[in-house]
């Protein structure tokens, strides 16, 4: 009897060894052959990646080679000695380094699409490829496509970029919640990502390329995890005002970058990790709140930049006439100037409110005054300067040689979500450097260039202390 029980559980163990890694090939559709594993469960197989000689694709060893066909579907059901099985899973690397193929489609049978966190490496389904589009059966109830897409089906996670797509700036739709990692791996033409409002998570590995150059980080961001950019060619970095903690190297590149930090209040890294490269550290610039200034010079990590500046443009003033600028609140629906002739801001001067994105929209004040649109925020020398996202205004009318206080408050809806407060004095009428150029030249030009303001006269350029500093 026991020798009948033995048997019986060796028959059994010998079942689930086989069902559960058993790799077969299979001829799809288009007599392509894919080849597939079978899972613990007796009907369930993953898709794998496909090398003649069994080892992992790379850049010089693609996946399914000597494949010259524009569209890979994926089956889902396929047949294996007489059984049928569902095809539920894409393992690692499935449909990564794919030479000619340009549209992989995903069937409705599978849920469950490898990631970074199933491995610990960058060995995601996707990771790698020259693909134009991902397309995604509409009866699978977990994931699909919009624009060649790859999303989970309640379009809060983004999986997949096709890194073949041909256009050189993303703005992510508002609703994803998560940036999957490689999930923009080595993308071909996108030149700036500009990440929704409503993104909570980007994991480790999410963004790698050397095309990219800038990337926003909306105020909705929490955590920067462990290289969640790995962009080789990356220059610009804007983090939104919410991150609170950054990790492990956060950002790598091997470019000289600059980085708009918003927060108030500097992120905390990891205890112990890297902060960031030698590199960006001793050659690229931080960017931060003018009021944080000090703070960020002695946070730890931050404190190692050589380069801190403050994003705001300080205020510029003329006799009767001040610049205000002030940086953008993603989470903003709108902001208010006041200003004030005394401290303690019992006189109110004028008030100045604004929408969402820097229109005026009304002015309370019992004088003359006038404010205007500023000129464009750079000068035009380089498209990548967009990163200079504040707005600003000049204000008329003001009296010379007058101190005024203000308070520049961001609102959403009547909530106060951000205070700014400060003063700034106009000029006397005496002459001043700025006025000392040469007769007969144009009158002095004052544009804004990597976050200074800066006038040129003639051949020569100063800052607005009227220091001159070069041509």
């Amino acid at each position: 009897m026991k020798a009948k029980i033995l048997i019986v559980i060796l028959l059994i163990f010998s079942c689930i060894t086989k069902v559960s890694c058993e790799k077969f090939s299979y001829i799809n559709s288009d007599g392509v052959e894919l080849k597939f594993s079978t899972l613990d469960s007796n009907h369930e197989v993953a898709l794998l990646y496909y090398c003649h000689n069994g080892d992992s694709p790379n850049p010089e060893r693609p996946n399914y080679p000597n494949i010259h066909i524009d569209t890979l579907h994926i089956p889902d059901e396929v047949e294996y000695e007489g059984q049928k099985y569902a095809v539920t899973t894409l393992g690692q690397l499935a449909c990564a380094y794919l030479k000619d193929i340009k549209v992989v489609t995903i069937p409705a049978s599978v849920a469950h699409i490898a990631a970074y966190e199933d491995g610990g490496t960058v060995r995601n389904t996707f990771t790698w490829n020259n693909l134009k589009g991902i397309l995604v059966d509409n009866a699978n109830p977990y994931f699909c496509s919009v624009d060649g897409i790859l999303y989970t089906k309640d379009l809060k996670k983004l999986i997949a970029y096709p890194t073949s797509n041909p256009v050189d700036s993303v703005e992510i739709n508002e609703g994803v919640e998560i940036l999957a990692s490689t999930s923009f791996w080595v993308v071909q033409n996108i030149k700036y990502l500009e990440l929704p409002l409503s993104l909570k998570k980007i994991e480790s590995w999410s963004v790698g390329s050397d095309k990219i150059r800038h990337i926003i980080i909306k105020d909705s961001v929490e955590t920067l995890s462990q290289e969640s950019f790995y962009n080789w060619g990356q220059t610009h970095l804007t983090i939104g005002q919410g991150v609170k903690t950054v990790g492990k190297n956060f950002v790598n590149t091997d470019s000289t970058l600059h980085i708009y930090c918003r927060p108030i209040i500097p992120p905390i890294y990891s205890a112990g990790a890297d902060f960031l490269s030698k590199n960006i550290l001793e050659n690229g610039t931080l960017y931060v709140p003018m009021r944080s200034l000090s703070a960020y010079q002695q946070a730890p990590g931050w404190s190692s930049f050589q380069h801190i500046l403050p994003i705001e443009p300080p205020i510029v003033t003329g006799l009767s006439s001040a610049e205000v600028s002030w940086v953008q609140n993603f989470s903003a629906t709108g902001y208010i100037w006041t200003l004030y002739l005394d401290e303690a801001k019992t006189q109110r001067f004028m008030s100045m409110t604004f929408d969402a994105i820097g229109h005026l929209t009304n002015i309370d004040f019992g004088s003359n005054l006038a404010p205007k649109r500023a000129p464009a925020l750079y000068n035009g020398e380089d498209e990548e300067n967009r990163y200079a996202e504040y707005y600003s205004f000049t204000i008329t009318g003001l009296s010379p040689d007058t101190k005024y206080y203000y308070t520049r408050q961001s609102l959403n809806g009547d909530e106060v979500i951000d205070e700014e407060n400060g003063s700034f004095k106009t000029q006397n009428d005496e002459v001043t450097g700025l006025k000392s150029y040469e007769s007969g030249t144009s009158a002095p030009q004052k544009f804004i260039k990597n976050g200074q303001v800066l006038i040129r006269s003639g051949k020569q350029t100063y800052d607005v202390q009227g220091k001159n500093i070069g041509k």
